[in-house]
């Protein structure tokens, strides 16, 4: 009986602390589309990639309708940010179709996306297919610390037009897709972070075929790419320090390489904190390889 009663103090325990700390957790106002984003007709307007502070969706795919998800606060899904602090946020679309965004976060924890400033980024103008637009987000001073909620929307060619504070809310009668991440807002900052140095790349691509790679760093503001022995740079773009400025490369950068053979990748990471050097900058080899027969087109 006492360890029975034991075992019921304990989940009573749980129960509230659970409770407590679960306020994100609460539902918040329904979002849908009328049209199928991700097919038949392969429409693919979706979010692609999504990255906000240490929080890292890459290449996440389309969600079938009604074009929503939830993802739970695990693993690079989630982040924690301070109070007062600045954030890089990063949104991509499908490579085949052009796609505006919309991005609220429930600073003050009651449950609403559409109070004032939890808009916290729109795309104004849409600039092409694949496009990773990128914003620098402030939490406020007075936001509430906790578990909270963080909204992603598209839509196809900003179609319904420029998403506002209330489109975080309701259906959208066309193309797009909506994703929902618990993020952690924190009081303290501590000492800032030097900047961490991470990219996805490929281990092999083929000869004239673009390859991609993808940003995936810490506490950075800005990164640069640098490729020894190619020579991607286009007209205005410019190097500094042996990196290529990839102000306009956003944090993506997509290269085709023309021989064969092995490539050496590098990353520089940089912010306002004092570098790390050990940690700021990275390497990484693609091997490029010639197929042994030409293409043959299938599906």
């Amino acid at each position: 009986m006492k360890k029975n009663l034991h075992f019921l103090f304990t989940l009573i325990i749980a129960g509230i602390f659970y409770s407590s700390n679960v306020k994100a957790q609460a539902p918040y106002c329904a979002a849908s589309y009328t049209l199928n984003g991700c097919g038949p007709a392969s429409t693919n307007d979706y979010i692609e990639s999504f990255t906000f502070a240490t929080l890292s969706n890459v290449l996440s795919g389309c969600t079938p309708a009604p074009y929503y998800v939830n993802f739970l606060p695990t693993g690079n899904l989630t982040t924690t940010v301070i109070q007062g602090a600045t954030y890089t946020l990063t949104v991509t679309g499908n490579a085949t179709k052009q796609n505006g965004f919309g991005v609220w976060i429930d600073f003050n924890r009651n449950n609403s996306l559409t109070d004032a400033g939890e808009l916290v980024y729109f795309t104004p103008t849409i600039l092409g297919a694949g496009v990773t637009y990128t914003a620098n987000v402030t939490i406020p001073t007075n936001a509430l610390s906790g578990l909270t909620r963080l909204r992603v929307r598209s839509n196809w060619n900003n179609s319904s037009g420029v998403f506002a504070l209330a489109s975080a809310c309701g259906t959208i009668g066309d193309w797009g897709e909506i994703e929902d991440y618990t993020i952690q807002i924190g009081t303290n900052a501590g000492p800032a972070q030097p900047p961490i140095a991470n990219f996805y790349a490929p281990d092999t691509v083929w000869i004239n075929s673009p390859a991609t790679l993808i940003n995936t760093s810490s506490f950075q503001s800005r990164v640069f790419w640098d490729l020894p022995n190619e020579n991607p740079l286009l007209t205005g773009y410019n190097r500094q320090a042996g990196y290529i400025d990839t102000a306009r490369f956003f944090n993506n950068f997509t290269y085709t390489f023309t021989s064969p053979g092995l490539k050496l990748v590098k990353l520089l990471a940089v912010s306002d904190v004092k570098r790390d050097s050990l940690r700021d900058s990275i390497s990484k080899f693609i091997y490029v390889d010639t197929p042994s027969q030409a293409p043959k087109a299938d599906f």
